[in-house]
């Protein structure tokens, strides 16, 4: 499904209907942590908590890459990707926390986009030293 309103509402309807049919059943969504890309994913699952049964988590891809590899798998398609994901949750339940708000995720991207603007500040400041060096060398000593 698109990460779009109407996939979200697609989505939403095929939960209500499964649940429909089966009232007992407890749904575990679980996404890769991909940079953020996974984050309307992850804020849509946790509306649906409202009104359906269903707990979400974030995973660390290493982790489930780290399953994959196990399993052999080297060709990764969305659906073996997804395959994985539901491996890894069966295979390692102990390690996956689910219904995790993370407060702090827009500060830590804050802070590391700064880390880089000061990373590439240094880097900017010693090619103008070379370069004001090689351009004058007798007005830097």
């Amino acid at each position: 499904m698109d990460d779009t309103i109407a996939g979200h509402s697609l989505l939403y309807d095929r939960l209500l209907n499964f649940f429909e049919e089966h009232p007992d059943a407890e749904l575990c969504a679980a996404l890769e942590s991909t940079g953020g890309y996974e984050n309307n994913w992850h804020k849509t699952l946790s509306k649906f908590q409202g009104s359906l049964n269903v707990k979400t988590a974030r995973l660390n891809p290493a982790g489930v890459c780290k399953n994959n590899e196990a399993s052999l798998k080297r060709i990764i398609t969305d659906k073996i990707s997804a395959q994985g994901v539901a491996e890894y949750l069966i295979s390692h339940p102990e390690k996956v926390v689910y219904q995790q708000q993370d407060y702090w995720a827009s500060l830590r991207k804050q802070w590391s986009f700064i880390k880089m603007l000061t990373k590439q500040s240094t880097q900017l400041f010693n090619q103008l030293e070379s370069l004001l060096y090689s351009a004058n060398p007798m007005s830097l000593t």
